[in-house]
């Protein structure tokens, strides 16, 4: 979905924890373009090590980001000043995604008896709410636990300053979205020079398309346009 489409800012859609099926409006998919993936699925990085970490800390550096998953059943255990040590992250289980989104080097915490310091910055989708302790949607993970208790982080390939050079619009009035094949193609309907489907990037369930015009990316056809 992601690297087919994009995905708008939450400005244009705003995250809606009771909502997955509700689509987009027009001006949020117009801006889904600027921001799609660069690769077919997500990759994997080994955060065993600290060779591991500085290769985290240079993707995030590179305007990147990653995802982990993690505990939210111990959000209680953020310190005053919302940090995750090995002290206090043990054991965890994997029931929630979040998103690596920094890191500070000078940030210190007491782990293990000792003063230490270095920690990444974590996003949560829940955003800012009573699972925390300084409001405004982050906490940290020091770095000893994200090498020992997270382990692993995952991501995909980012296009740094895209945009789009073909764009394509529909509209359609259906009420079960999973039963529309929608495939666009540039040339003759019986013999197109190129096409791309939207329907294998997303599955719109049962429920009716948005009452509002659909904006699709098909750059990739600009090769097939006459010139």
């Amino acid at each position: 979905l992601v690297c087919g489409i994009g995905a708008s800012s939450w400005l244009k859609m705003p995250y809606n924890p009771i909502d997955h099926t509700t689509w987009p409006s027009e001006e949020a998919w117009s801006e889904a373009p600027l921001y799609r993936g660069n690769t077919s699925g997500y990759e994997s990085m080994w955060l065993g090590t600290d060779e591991a970490l500085v290769n985290l800390k240079n993707w995030i550096a590179s305007d990147h980001v990653a995802v982990i998953s993690i505990d939210a059943n111990q959000y209680a255990k953020l310190s005053s000043e919302d940090i995750w040590t090995l002290d206090s992250y043990v054991n965890p289980a994997t029931n929630h995604a979040n998103t690596i989104v920094g890191y500070n080097d000078s940030i210190g915490y007491t782990e293990q008896g000792q003063l230490r310091y270095g920690a990444f910055k974590i996003a949560n989708s829940w955003g800012v709410g009573g699972w925390e302790k300084i409001p405004d949607g982050c906490y940290w993970i020091s770095y000893g636990a994200m090498k020992q208790r997270v382990k692993s982080c995952m991501f995909y390939r980012d296009r740094i300053g895209y945009t789009p050079k073909l764009l394509s619009k529909f509209r359609i009035d259906h009420t079960r979205r999973r039963e529309c094949d929608i495939l666009i193609g540039i040339g003759s309907h019986t013999s197109p020079f190129a096409t791309k489907s939207f329907s294998s990037l997303v599955d719109g369930g049962d429920q009716p398309f948005c009452p509002n015009n659909i904006i699709f990316d098909v750059t990739e056809f600009k090769a097939a346009v006459p010139t």
